[in-house]
């Protein structure tokens, strides 16, 4: 079920340098969001567990960390606690390039195989980092039940290559959030079952990239977003789940993170 054609090709955004881009970004409109939904389905939005600790790191790791112990622990138990939704039958997962957010999903399929379809989508890599300097082919090799070649589902992967206009990082962000927004309320239409009562999506991300995605699909619009002053915060696999609708788009629950236990 693996379609996506992997490239032969260097292996993370990690492996190179940030690149800084100048000028004025091209013209992306703000839309009314909240109002182009065409069906009833299920988001939940994911913000990875907790990452490698900085002191840690080294090469590729230092720009794109993996997850610490407890953060594997939190992905374990975030995943314990899907599994337990009727809803995740044939979910849909939409997934950052990035590490941290590739092994926080990837525990969703280590003892299942019930999801309709998983998904790469660079642009959802966090504040600052470059969508184009990411690899299919690592992100297959890092989580192959996931992504890769032993993946029970099918996968797809999205924007690998692309570039957002040239800008400041806190206009690119912004950018990518919308072309974001519109290409899941397209993706969901395109994969929801009429059969279905209101199916499940799940979006792995970042707590940056997250709080200006939800400005876009909520309020409508990311002018008001800036770096450093999120209005939708996120623990460390926190959700935030909401349901959309032809009526709209309403918040069903905000940075739940009750999943969560104490080790022992």
């Amino acid at each position: 079920r693996f379609s996506a054609t992997l490239m032969s090709m260097g292996c993370s955004a990690s492996d190179q340098q940030p690149t800084t881009m100048q000028g004025s970004p091209e013209p992306q409109p703000d839309i009314a969001l909240p109002g182009n939904w065409r069906c009833d389905a299920r988001l939940l939005f994911v913000r990875h567990a907790k990452a490698q600790a900085s002191s840690e790191r080294s090469g590729a790791e230092v720009r794109d960390p993996g997850l610490s112990e407890q953060g594997h622990l939190q992905a374990r138990q975030l995943a314990e606690s899907l599994l337990q939704r009727p809803e995740l039958v044939n979910a849909h997962v939409i997934c950052s390039p990035m590490r941290r957010c590739l092994l926080t999903a990837a525990p969703l399929v280590a003892s299942s195989s019930s999801l309709a379809l998983a998904v790469c989508h660079a642009m959802l890599c966090e504040h600052a980092n470059d969508p184009s300097s990411f690899q299919q082919e690592c992100v297959a090799e890092t989580v192959p039940k996931l992504l890769g070649a032993d993946a029970l589902h099918a996968v797809e992967f999205a924007s690998f290559g692309q570039r957002p206009p040239s800008g400041s990082e806190d206009q690119q962000t912004a950018w990518r959030a919308a072309t974001v927004a519109r290409w899941l309320q397209d993706f969901v239409a395109e994969h929801t079952d009429s059969k279905v009562n209101a199916p499940m999506f799940v979006v792995f991300a970042h707590q940056t990239f997250l709080d200006c995605l939800l400005q876009v699909l909520i309020d409508g619009s990311s002018t008001s977003w800036s770096y450093g002053t999120p209005k939708y915060k996120f623990q460390n696999t926190g959700i935030t789940e909401v349901m959309v609708s032809r009526q709209g788009i309403s918040i069903v629950k905000r940075n739940d993170f009750s999943h969560l236990r104490k080790e022992g």
